[in-house]
């Protein structure tokens, strides 16, 4: 406030001076958030230290505000489960987070934990509530398929016709949610083309049985792949 005092005596002289007076903030707000849920995801193949990220674009940041000024209204972020601070980092003055840690989306897709946020003012304020966050992870083709069995064994009864199956075998990949089909093959012990294979199915049937011959046993290697391993 800007105030002018005038004083004057009884015979009309005066005088005047400025008065200027500066009102103190003082730490009376708390900090609040700007929302109470935050949500982001993050790949499994990111490299440490990778912001969460926000429509895969943006960078998730957790926000707060406080009304006072200064000292009171810097604001300090921080996490508050310990099994999040293995993994997750927050900048303590920007609000921004990032990966300490690599993930694994086989090991654990999601993530929630909660942030505080306090006031840098005397005494130090925190907000009533806690923000919540939640990461969800993105999975990535990044582990081979596998089969079922080391080995597959199968009776064939004699005599047998074309197109008759053998049997089927099964084959999962870790990389559940990428959706990635999985092909089957054979890559050996059918050079004489006895033997065909559905490439989606894994089912195993008489492709020749005029060339089955008198053998006691056939062995066959098989492959599968989900397009990258």
């Amino acid at each position: 406030y800007n105030l002018t005092v005038q004083v004057s005596n009884m015979v009309g002289k005066k005088a005047e001076t400025a008065l200027n007076i500066h009102i103190l903030d003082i730490n009376d707000n708390i900090p609040h958030f700007e929302k109470l849920i935050f949500e982001g995801n993050i790949s499994e193949n990111a490299p440490i230290g990778s912001l969460i990220l926000v429509n895969h674009t943006t960078p998730l940041v957790i926000k707060a505000s406080d009304a006072d000024s200064g000292l009171s209204a810097l604001l300090l972020y921080e996490i508050l489960e310990e099994h999040a601070k293995k993994f997750f980092s927050i900048d303590s003055s920007t609000g921004a987070i990032r990966t300490i840690k690599s993930l694994d989306y086989e090991a654990q897709a999601f993530f929630e934990f909660n942030v505080r946020v306090s006031d840098m003012g005397k005494p130090r304020l925190s907000a009533e509530t806690t923000a919540n966050v939640k990461i969800y992870v993105r999975d990535e083709n990044d582990s081979p398929p596998n089969f079922d069995n080391a080995v597959f064994t199968a009776m064939l009864l004699l005599p047998t016709f074309k197109n008759v199956s053998v049997m089927v075998v099964n084959a999962t990949d870790p990389d559940i949610s990428v959706g990635s089909d999985l092909t089957f093959s054979i890559t050996a012990g059918n050079d004489d083309g006895v033997f065909g294979i559905g490439a989606t199915s894994g089912r195993v049937f008489v492709q020749k049985p005029g060339q089955l011959g008198s053998l006691p046993q056939r062995s066959l290697n098989l492959a599968v792949s989900d397009g990258k391993f």
